[in-house]
């Protein structure tokens, strides 16, 4: 399933970002912070993921006349629709774009931009690369995490708490 793919993704980003293995086991408050930007980036690498964050923000993922599709992603549209704020995923997979053109692997952007998102906004971990552009992403990660946070607050919370669990869990199977 989608969640425990995503699941799979934070566990392996504590590979790389190790704070974030203790984070999860205390279940810090950060973490609440730091989770929906890693659901996002992660939906960003692998268009596959993207059912749990689609079910919780559907105006960006909808089936409207205009719509784009995340690449790789046939079944799961993101609305390109000029209502409120739906077109932010579609500015957010815009920048992933231009964070990939720093000369990034798809891979390489993964793990930048998840140290990013553990280190939270203004945070400087690109190491002078760039850092206008991952300021851009960043920006605009933080104002979707905290939309995809509030829009349906009991239903995240119930993904996130099965999504940490699901994280602690698969990172004790992986080391």
């Amino acid at each position: 399933s989608a969640l425990c793919g995503l699941a799979a993704m934070a566990a392996e980003a504590q590979s790389f970002c190790p704070e974030l293995q203790q984070l999860l086991e205390e279940q810090d408050a950060d973490v609440f912070l730091i989770l929906p930007r890693l659901v996002l980036i992660s939906t960003l690498v692998n268009p596959g993921l993207a059912a749990m964050p689609a079910s919780l923000l559907p105006e960006h993922f909808g089936a409207e006349e205009d719509d784009f599709q995340l690449p790789g992603s046939p079944e799961l549209p993101v609305s390109a629709a000029s209502q409120g704020q739906s077109g932010q995923l579609k500015d957010l997979l815009g920048l992933f774009e231009e964070v990939k053109t720093l000369g990034l692997s798809t891979d390489d952007a993964w793990k930048l931009l998840a140290r990013c998102a553990v280190a939270g906004p203004g945070q400087d971990t690109s190491r002078e690369l760039g850092q206008d552009v991952i300021d851009n992403f960043m920006r605009s990660l933080e104002a979707l995490s905290m939309e995809l946070q509030r829009k349906k607050p009991e239903e995240w919370n119930l993904c996130c708490s099965i999504l940490m669990q699901c994280t602690v869990a698969a990172s004790r199977v992986s080391a």
